[in-house]
């Protein structure tokens, strides 16, 4: 080989080694992409953990408002029911007393 071979070859190598270069700066921003996009998907699986959780405490605050309202209703006619009994017997009574 030739000093003009050796520079030609020396020419095709270090334009190899630049895109080698480029591949491996390439290969590194992608590493931080893929790390960057770790990390987001990560906060978005302990955000929806964190709204499963909210979500199952409004399902069980709902429940208990529903099972609280049917048990007023109850208590409701508990009080009514007796009172109006209460009342017509009274009315009754004092209906024949006169």
């Amino acid at each position: 080989m030739d000093t003009k071979q050796l520079t030609e070859k020396i020419i095709v190598i270090g334009e190899e080694v630049k895109g080698h270069e480029q591949q491996i700066r390439t290969l590194f921003e992608q590493q931080k992409e893929i790390k960057d996009l770790t990390k987001a998907t990560n906060s978005l699986a302990i955000s929806v953990e964190k709204l499963a959780d909210k979500v199952l405490n409004v399902d069980e605050r709902l429940d208990c408002i529903e099972k609280g309202e049917k048990q007023k209703h109850f208590e409701l006619w508990k009080i009514l029911v007796p009172g109006v009994v209460g009342a017509l017997i009274m009315y009754a009574v004092n209906y024949m007393l006169r």
